[in-house]
Formats: C-alpha cells, structure tokens, sequence
C-alpha cells in the first residue's frame, strides 16, 4: 500500500473516529433530554386522566344539585299554588266575617230596641198590677157593667172592659215577645261570635302553616342555590385546569416530536457509515473473534466486524466483573439506538451477545440472587430473566434466557452457571442481553467487564 494511500485511509479512519466519539457524546444527552420530556409527557398525562376524573365528577354533582335544586322549585310551586288557593279562601272568609258583622250589628241593634220596648211594657205591666193590686179588678169589671144607666151605656161600658182586658193580655204577649227576642238575639250572638272566631282561628293556622312551610322551602332552596353556585365554580375550575393540561400535554407532544427529529438529524449527521446492517439486537451470532488478538487502547474503530456487528473482549473496561458467557461478539451496544422490533429510536440499557441457543451463562461475579423469573416467559420484555446483587456493589441482569438455573436468595460464586441462552421475551433471535446497574441506575456493561 503506497503512502499517499495509507494517509487517506487514516485521515478517514480519523475522521470515522472523531465522528463515532462525537456520536457516543452528543447522542445519550438528546437522549437524556428525550427522555425527561418522555417523563413529563407520563406525568402531564396522568395529571390529565386524574384532572378530567374530577372535572366529570364535579359535572356529576353539579347535575344532582340542579335536580334537587328544581325538586325544591316544583315543590315551592306547589306551595304557592296552595297558597293562592288559601288565599281564595280567606277571601270568601272575610267575606263571610263582614256579612257576619253586618248581622251582629242588626242583631244588636234590634236587642238594643228589644230591651228598650221591654222597659215600656215592663213599666205598663207594673203600672196595671199597681192598680189591679189596689183595687179588685174582677169587682171593678162587674161594677162597671152594673152601673150602666142604660142597655147602650152597658154594651159601651163592655166594650171598654173588652178593651182593658185585651190591653193587658197584649201587655202580656208584647212582654213575652220581647223575652223570646232577647233570647233569639243572644243566641245568634254568641253563635256568630264562636263562627268568627273559628274561622279566624281556622285562618290564622292555615295562613302558619302554609308560611312555615314556604320559609323552609325557600332556606332549602338557598343552601341548594349556594351549593350549586360553588361547584359551578368548582367546575369551571376543574374544566379549566384540565383545559390548561391538554394544551400543556399537546406542546410537549411537540417538544417530544421536535427533540426526536433533532436526535435523528443528528444521528444521520454523525452516524458513521457501516458495511452491514445497523447493528440491531439478536439473531445469530454471524461471526467471531478472538480475545487473544484485541486491538489497543485507541483502537475502537477496529470494533465493527465485516458483517456489521461488534467486537469486545476481557479487559476492556475495569475488570470489576467476569465474562458472563463464551462469546466476543455483540449486536448491539450500550446506548441510543433504533429498536429492532419496535422500530423507536430510544436507549439500548445494556449490551447484547452474540452466542447460540442453550449456550451458558455464567454469573459476572459473586452475589445473591434477588430475582429470577422463571415463571413468565415475556417477565417485561426480558423474557425469563435472573437479576444478581454483587458484594462489590454493583447488580447484574440476564434477559431472554432458555431456562433458569437457579433461584431467589441463593449465593452464587463468580462464574458459576446460572442460565442457558435463550429468545423469550421481546426478542428476534437467541442472545444474551446484558445490564449492569451502579447506585441504582443502569451502566454501560462493557466499563466494567
């Protein structure tokens, strides 16, 4: 290979260099922001679901109160149509009390003269029995006949005692009369008495009760005329934030599409160029490599294989971990990518090996066994699964395996068996998907291997 040929293919190894380094910055923090505005969106979501439960909820009382609000208006309708039925009737009532009066007064005005004519004839009886007491009245009768000096003066003399005894008996009866008067008028008094006063009684107590009644409808119905005014407010409040949510919602929906189209901007900008393929999870293993001929430090292009996968070997980060199985090739790498099944440009958390079906896992190094999904073969997406919590502080996972070989709270030492490769979960093809967890988030696996 000539010179000039040899400085052109490291100018473009360099700039392959430059560019994946810049790819391997730039990319995880859009990604990071991704995934905050991602975060947000879930939030903002949830909010929305929980502000539009209220805001329906609120609706709902509302409607209850209206409804109780017009039972207590037809009741009062009801009671007005009552009253004005009352009403009628205390009309005609002070009807019959004034016509009742009239005759009261009538009635009085004729016992009034009733007693004035039985003084009159009271005082003529008294005058007649004075004189019919002083002197013998049958005598008196008899001596006036027989005095007569002729046969007229005696029919004349008789036809004046006819008249005296007639004027006594009518004295009589007029006297009798004026009693059965008096006691006619009193009666009608005291009957007319008792009637107003019952009718007036009768009046009053209908006239309370219907006012009684109307003064509770109305307190009830201004406690329901307040309440709905509340939780119309309430409404209008609930509407409103759920309103300001949907909008907060649909402006990060656009941050989100602005912020993955940037990331794919950039990512078609500094992506380098690779023979084959983009790297995606799973599938066969398609090549090999030997640990024994690991490029240098500063070597890292040398990593892409001819078929587009890649390369990686003991040592290559701190060694604090082993190697969890018996391959050196990986599909996919730690970081951003475009998800193979899914087709989403997100973060890959981990790393994944090439290695056949039913190939060993071993455990990165020595721990106790917090969760092993034996049980559920999609367990997430990961398929059966084992998750190992190391004394030197770190965690590993192993997802999509075939079977598992051991089981929660039980100690394994470094390099001990512990599952058989497998493709369960959200996979396209037999693999050993790697993580690696540090103070509780995920690490790129390979730092540590």
């Amino acid at each position: 290979m000539s010179i000039k040929t040899k400085r052109i293919v490291t100018g473009l190894l360099a700039c392959v260099i430059v560019l994946a380094m810049m790819l391997s910055i730039i990319t995880p923090v859009f990604a990071e922001e991704l995934d905050v505005l991602e975060e947000q969106q879930r939030e903002l979501e949830q909010q929305a679901n929980d502000a539009e439960a209220l805001k329906n909820a609120t609706q709902e009382e509302l409607a209850a109160a209206q409804s109780a609000l017009q039972v207590v208006k037809d009741d009062m309708a009801t009671i007005n149509a009552e009253i004005q039925t009352v009403s009628n009737r205390i009309g005609e009532l002070n009807q019959k009390i004034g016509e009742n009066e009239a005759k009261l007064k009538i009635k009085e005005e004729e016992l009034a003269q009733a007693k004035e004519d039985m003084k009159m004839y009271y005082a003529a009886l008294k005058g007649r029995i004075r004189m019919m007491y002083e002197s013998d009245r049958s005598n008196n009768y008899i001596e006036v006949l027989l005095n007569a000096s002729s046969i007229s003066d005696f029919f004349s003399r008789l036809e004046y005692v006819s008249q005296m005894v007639e004027y006594d008996n009518k004295i009589m009866e007029e006297l009798d009369a004026c009693r059965k008067t008096i006691q006619e008028s009193k009666e009608v008094i005291e009957k007319t008495k008792k009637e107003l006063e019952t009718d007036r009684a009768d009046e009053q107590k209908e006239q309370d009760r219907l006012q009684q009644a109307y003064n509770e409808k109305q307190e009830k119905l201004n406690e329901l005329e307040n309440n709905r005014v509340a939780l119309q407010m309430m409404a209008d409040e609930r509407d409103a934030s759920y309103q300001s949510l949907m909008a907060a919602i649909a402006d990060n929906e656009t941050k989100i599409q602005n912020e993955k189209d940037r990331i794919e901007q950039e990512a078609a900008n500094n992506r380098p160029s690779e023979p084959n393929g983009n790297g995606s999870s799973g599938g066969s293993s398609g090549g090999s490599y030997d640990p024994g001929t690991a490029p240098g430090e500063g070597d890292a292009s040398d990593r892409v294989l001819p078929n587009g996968y890649y390369s990686t070997w003991p040592g290559i980060g701190n060694q604090m971990l082993g190697w969890p199985c018996n391959g050196y090739t990986l599909s996919s790498l730690y970081g951003p990518r475009i998800h193979p099944i899914t087709g989403e440009y997100k973060n890959h958390g981990g790393i994944d090996f090439c290695v056949g079906y039913g190939e060993d896992i071993y455990a990165c190094s020595s721990g106790v066994v917090v969760e092993a999904n034996t049980t559920d073969e999609w367990g997430g997406g990961w398929g059966y699964y084992v998750v190992i919590q190391h004394y030197n502080g770190l965690s590993t996972l192993y997802a999509h395996c075939s079977s598992i070989h051991v089981s929660e709270g039980q100690e394994v030492g470094a390099g001990q068996n512990i599952a058989q490769v497998g493709s369960t979960g959200m996979s396209t093809g037999p693999h050993l998907h790697l993580e690696v967890y540090s103070g509780g988030g995920r690490v790129n696996p390979e730092d540590y291997l």
